[in-house]
């Protein structure tokens, strides 16, 4: 998840974790892009290499198939 409310908006980023989001993460401000840059290219190969599972009784969505 990334959105530029996760600072404020902390219900819905705990909502999209629970929902099954890996991790969440800011948008930058200002100048902050090289950091932010960093930090998702980071988070996307921990993402790559997680093994994720559909908890049991549950079905992938059609996209996903």
């Amino acid at each position: 998840m990334c959105s530029s409310l996760a600072e404020r908006v902390q219900r819905a980023t705990l909502y999209a974790l629970h929902a099954g989001a890996g991790d969440f993460i800011a948008k930058p401000k200002g100048r902050d892009f090289t950091r932010m840059s960093k930090e998702l290219v980071f988070k996307v190969r921990a993402a790559a290499r997680a093994k994720v599972r559909l908890p049991s009784g549950k079905k992938a969505p059609h996209s996903a198939r």
